[in-house]
Order: C-alpha cells, then structure tokens, then sequence
C-alpha cells in the first residue's frame, strides 16, 4: 500500500504499525449518510427495463452486496437469524418488484411458495422459465414456417399453380 506524502509525513512518528491503521480507519473510513440513501434510493428503483434478467440480477446483487458492507450488515445478521431472514426477504421482493411485466405470471406463483425462496432461488426459477420460453418461442416461429411453406405448397399444388405445371403451361412452341 501507499501513502500521500502528506499522510506520510502525518504517521512518520507513530510507533506501530497499528496506531497508523487505526488513526487512518478513524479519519478516512467514514460512511456519508448521504452516500447510503442515495445508494438505497437506486436499490429501491432498480428495474430490469429491457435489460437480460441476468444482467438485472447481478446489478442489484451488486448494490445489495455494497448497502450491506456500508451498513455493516453482517456483523448484524450474524447475531440474529430472524433478521437475517427478514433482509432476504426485502431483497427478494425488491428483485420481483423490479422485473419486467413479461415475468408477472410466474411472480404471482412465486409468491404463492411456502416457505418464501430465497433470491438466489427465485433467479434461478426464473431463468429456467425463461431460457424455456426463449426455446419454445424459437421452435414455434420454425414450425410456424415450415407450416407456412407446407401449406403455401400444398396450396400451389391443389390449385394447379405448382411452377412445374405453370412452366409447361406457358411454354409455346413457335414455329
């Protein structure tokens, strides 16, 4: 690590190495409330809008991860497993808060779980419906074009305008 030469010159006569950290944790390691309600405020409008739900996710995982730390969270959390609980649970409902409304029906039975998942669980459900919905939607535009070209061609075929037909049809003989 390195110091400014003038935070240098400042701990140049401090007689351990912990006193220097300490001094520095005191004076620079300060946490602007400011800072935490504006990231708070983005915690709380984030929303996928458009963007990948994946991307979404990692986004506000991102914030969580960084409130978490500025807040000390943790050291927190880890004295009481209610409250613990009671933070995934505001972050899972921040996440369905925020998704797009092509993921309100699957919402609605995530909300209907008892016990309520976890966030992680709930990205993960909902990636899957995703990734099949993405797949059945692709197999459906094949199909639906394979079945317009079948049908354009049986078309052709009963009406008698196979090109086949036509060609020979059209085709005079000039003497």
């Amino acid at each position: 690590m390195s110091l400014s030469e003038d935070v240098y010159n400042g701990q140049i006569f401090s007689k351990t190495a912990e006193s220097v950290w300490n001094e520095l944790k005191e004076s620079y390691d300060k946490i602007d409330v400011s800072v935490t309600f504006n990231l708070y405020q983005k915690i709380n409008s984030c929303s996928q809008s458009g963007q990948s739900l994946s991307d979404y996710y990692h986004k506000l995982n991102a914030m969580w991860r960084q409130f978490d730390d500025m807040v000390k969270i943790d050291d927190i959390v880890s004295a009481n497993k209610s409250f613990q609980e009671h933070c995934q649970f505001l972050k899972l409902m921040q996440f369905l808060i925020g998704l797009d409304d092509v993921y309100v029906p699957i919402r609605s039975q995530i909300l209907t779980y008892d016990p309520v998942p976890s966030v992680k669980t709930v990205f993960s459900i909902i990636s899957r419906d995703e990734s099949h919905r993405l797949h059945s939607a692709s197999s459906s535009n094949v199909n639906k074009m394979h079945s317009s070209a079948f049908n354009s061609n049986t078309t052709n075929f009963v009406n008698g305008n196979n090109s086949t037909n036509n060609k020979k049809k059209n085709t005079k003989i000039h003497l």
